[in-house]
């Protein structure tokens, strides 16, 4: 996988180019996507991962196919090593 910072807004909002190799027969693909996050009062994290769309980094091109990974996830430590 390669991932790289487009644009820093803060430190919790980034956007964010990942190319991702898939083994034959799927094609290879690349998301472009702004990952947000919070840290919560109950100390879980809030994170809310969106599809963007920017002229320099066109859908569809080559031999990539885009991805496209809208979520929300709430992580919450059930252990010192542990989260869900």
């Amino acid at each position: 996988m390669n991932k790289q910072i487009i644009q820093k807004v803060s430190i919790h909002n980034l956007l964010v180019y990942v190319v991702k190799v898939i083994p034959n027969p799927v094609s290879n693909r690349d998301f472009l996507m702004t990952y947000l996050w919070k840290k919560m009062d109950d100390g879980s994290y809030a994170v809310v991962i969106t599809p963007e769309t920017h002229p320099d980094y066109p859908a569809n091109t080559g031999q990539l196919v885009r991805g496209l990974y809208p979520a929300t996830l709430k992580l919450k430590r059930l252990r010192e090593e542990e989260t869900s």
